[in-house]
């Protein structure tokens, strides 16, 4: 009677461990695809299915603890291997999120839970879910698991976007199910249902993808799938003219080619090596950047703003930069000195826009900072953009010692994974898709970050070096 008693519990445990893999590509397939189908009855399915799982993990701890001790001692031990700083500093911002709610509740005489609530459930799901995916796997299956995740978000996305390249070059714009088309402004920008820049940031994490893929598997017909799939991405980056993912994906290539090439430099100095690089990357984002907005100011895309949306365009002004964003971050920082309540609550990601505008002065409503940093303090207060930015320079540490490391089949191409890292973090400077948001970055920004943390421990256990914990 025992032993089936035991069976049974067994068996509710693995049937727990494949729903919480499920949930976590329900999330990541979802978020890349949810501007093609309906968004509202798959956020009410994911959210029911998250109560359903969350209650299943309750059960399974009390029932361990109530009959199983040696169960409970594995997940004991389980909490300890997994638990690092960064998973606690994520779980904080959790709660933080709810503070920051019922406190600008009470201080505006509003209900601020009802606007926040998605954002709340998807900042749930990265930071609960999302981050420790990978050690709930298991390390000696997170390389088998990863391999099928990132390989259906490949197909997928590489489908419906050499779909819309297809079309495009017959000049046929196309509608998805959920009413979102592919706009072409003037045959300048290509939008697949979202903002440009978002569709550019896309290709980039796929992209970096094919990389990984032609890094770590053996078979010789990874070409045949991982090159045109390459050539399909650059060429969606290229037509949507989003200078934010040129430069990105610049740098991308020059990260690999410094942290890849210094090793076989035959030079004592390498710092000087490394500052030589680092200035000529410098000097031609620059020299780039200049040619992009000579280019730029001629295009059928900002003619079409000056002559539809004049008032846009006062937020471009050259003294600005960056399209405008210099306006838009000095309005960030002085939303986030604007009162005592914003310096510690900030005013929630709902109700930026509004009062971005109000502050900045400007013609429309700013959806966001144009910069994570900015929006975790404008949206959460000040000490949490410290608390952030720690998170980002940590989670930059491991990612240094990652991909500087040659060795056993769980490192075989791993250097590329904080390339894709570096890649979403370097787009946040300038736009904003993680953090309290829908889009893919953030479910892949969080699944990878969580990655190189284990990978790291493992690093570390393997090298004898002090693990960060």
């Amino acid at each position: 009677m025992t032993e089936s008693k035991n069976d049974l519990f067994s068996l509710y445990k693995k049937a727990l461990y494949w729903a919480t893999l499920g949930m976590g590509l329900f999330y990541m397939m979802w978020s890349l695809m949810q501007f093609i189908v309906w968004k509202k009855p798959y956020v009410k399915l994911m959210k029911w299915c998250w109560i359903a799982l969350a209650l299943g993990v309750v059960l399974y701890v009390v029932i361990a603890k109530l009959r199983y001790p040696e169960e409970m001692e594995k997940i004991k031990e389980f909490l300890r291997r997994e638990r690092s700083r960064e998973q606690i500093f994520l779980i904080g911002f959790f709660l933080w999120y709810i503070v920051c709610v019922a406190a600008r509740t009470m201080i505006d005489g509003k209900d601020r839970f009802g606007p926040n609530d998605n954002r709340m459930f998807y900042t749930a799901l990265s930071v609960m879910l999302m981050f420790p995916l990978t050690e709930i796997m298991g390390r000696e299956r997170i390389k088998k698991f990863m391999n099928v995740a990132l390989n259906i978000a490949l197909v997928i996305y590489t489908a419906v976007c050499a779909w819309v390249l297809v079309n495009y070059l017959q000049g046929i714009l196309v509608s998805f199910p959920s009413g979102n088309a592919v706009e072409v402004y003037k045959n300048q920008s290509l939008t697949i249902g979202i903002h440009r820049n978002t569709t550019a940031a896309y290709s980039m994490i796929i992209l970096g993808i094919c990389v990984y893929m032609l890094m770590t598997l053996r078979s010789k017909l990874r070409f045949l799938v991982y090159i045109p799939a390459m050539l399909v991405h650059f060429l969606v980056i290229v037509l949507t003219n989003s200078r934010t993912c040129f430069v990105v994906v610049f740098c991308m290539v020059a990260l690999a080619a410094i942290a890849r090439g210094l090793k076989y430099i035959k030079i004592k100095n390498k710092v000087l090596v490394f500052a030589l690089v680092a200035v000529v990357l410098v000097v031609g984002v620059a020299a780039f950047s200049l040619l992009r907005n000579e280019i730029i100011a001629n295009s059928a895309e900002v003619w079409r703003e000056k002559l539809q949306k004049p008032g846009i365009m006062n937020t471009r002004k050259i003294f600005g930069g960056f399209n405008g964003r210099v306006n838009i971050w000095i309005a960030s920082v002085k939303l986030m000195f604007s009162s005592p309540d914003r310096f510690l609550f900030g005013v929630t990601p709902t109700m930026l826009p509004s009062v971005l505008q109000g502050i900045g002065q400007f013609p429309v409503n700013q959806p966001h900072c144009h910069n994570m940093i900015l929006q975790v303090g404008a949206c959460f207060g000040v000490p949490m953009m410290i608390l952030y930015t720690w998170f980002c320079v940590s989670i930059i540490r491991r990612s240094y010692r990652v991909m500087k490391y040659e060795g056993d089949k769980l490192f075989k191409g791993a250097w590329t994974v904080p390339l894709i890292l570096f890649g979403i973090l370097l787009t946040e400077t300038m736009e904003v898709l993680t953090m309290a948001n829908k889009f893919f970055n953030q479910p892949m920004f969080f699944l990878l970050a969580g990655w190189i943390v284990v990978m790291d421990k493992i690093l570390a256990e393997k090298t004898g070096l002090k693990a960060t914990e």
